[in-house]
């Protein structure tokens, strides 16, 4: 039984890695798209700050609503809708610490629809992270598909 501990960190150790890489990378991107391929170096601090805010909010909330906690190798509709609102309640924090911090010096110029491309980058990104597995099992299943058995479940909710 320690094992499957063992397994269990591993799997939230790497998705929480591939997180914090997809966030980085979602950040910089967001500012890309946002300034067309041309960041100024201005924006550097900015872009930083946004990746670092991001990861304090983004990951926590990850873990505390389950998402490191499940296999993504079954996952639906459901664990995404979770991802979904996930995401959602780390960008609205993300936007009210911003509002209450806009004339700090530190966010000064800050562009503000580089939030909004962000959220979408990162719902995208770690759903695909997490689809991927998903796609690979359905492209490349384990072992060879034999005949199976049919089965008739009869019932309705429970007692089926």
């Amino acid at each position: 039984m320690n094992i499957f501990k063992f397994i269990s960190r591993k799997r939230t150790v790497f998705f929480i890695i591939g997180d914090v890489l997809l966030i980085s990378f979602s950040v910089w991107l967001a500012f890309a798209v946002r300034f067309e391929g041309v960041i100024s170096e201005r924006y550097f601090t900015n872009i930083q700050n946004l990746i670092l805010f991001s990861i304090i909010f983004t990951i926590p909330i990850f873990y505390f609503l389950k998402l490191y906690s499940f296999s993504w190798a079954y996952v639906s509709a459901g664990e995404l809708i979770s991802l979904l609102k996930a995401v959602s309640l780390s960008f609205l924090i993300l936007t009210a610490f911003f509002f209450v911090l806009r004339d700090h010096p530190f966010f000064s110029g800050f562009p503000r629809s580089t939030i909004l491309i962000t959220y979408f980058f990162i719902f995208i990104f770690c759903g695909g992270l997490r689809l991927s597995k998903r796609f690979y099992l359905e492209i490349f299943p384990k072992g060879e598909k034999s005949e199976k058995a049919r089965t008739l479940i009869v019932g309705y909710g429970r007692a089926g």
